[in-house]
């Protein structure tokens, strides 16, 4: 709950108005490419190539399209693109904060310490400034899950955390960022 107030207070304005957070590679390229996909997919067509893009750009193999990732149907939602991208950035922010809890929290953390590191984490500018590039945002949020299946999988020698950790690196790998799962897995195997 602690997260819960500065996270009003910064995303609050986007969510309720027509204003998203969109600099940099977010205004250019992931906003147009994922409100191009999300109107393929409400036309029930398989977005398989983007005219809007260069001079045309295959879109199954960008993977920072996120094409497949499932998180993504939020965009399949009955509101306005611009407020959908607004909710899908702060809900990884969000994501990211409740991950970095659960994470402190099993490293155990007291609940104070557990949410100055999700408040840190979640709210410090490293994570914040990857609204600009959201697949990077969407790696981040789902790195605190994968940390811990790693270590429960190396400490308590759990199968059920490797397959935990195999499906957290696939979700970051389709939501548009393989480098970061293929760090995580490299940070597993050391």
């Amino acid at each position: 709950s602690v997260i819960l107030l500065p996270w009003c207070w910064l995303f609050g304005p986007t969510l309720v108005t027509d204003q998203t957070p969109a600099f940099r590679d977010a205004a250019h390229f992931h906003y147009p490419t994922f409100h191009w996909v999300a109107e393929q997919w409400q036309k029930r067509q398989i977005p398989l190539w983007n005219p809007q893009e260069n001079l045309g750009s295959p879109t199954m193999s960008d993977l920072s399209s996120s094409l497949f990732y499932p998180f993504k149907l939020i965009f399949q939602l009955p509101l306005p693109f611009p407020a959908l991208y607004s909710w899908y950035i702060a809900l990884h922010v969000l994501l990211a904060a409740y991950g970095t809890y659960r994470l402190s929290s099993y490293w155990q953390a007291s609940c104070w310490g557990a949410s100055l590191a999700a408040v840190s984490y979640a709210l410090g500018g490293s994570l914040l400034s990857q609204h600009a590039n959201v697949i990077y945002l969407v790696s981040a949020a789902w790195l605190p899950f994968a940390l811990q299946s790693t270590d429960r999988m190396l400490v308590q020698r759990n199968w059920r955390s490797a397959l935990s950790l195999a499906l957290l690196l696939t979700f970051m790998t389709l939501g548009g960022d393989p480098q970061s799962a293929y760090h995580a897995g490299l940070l597993a195997g050391l």
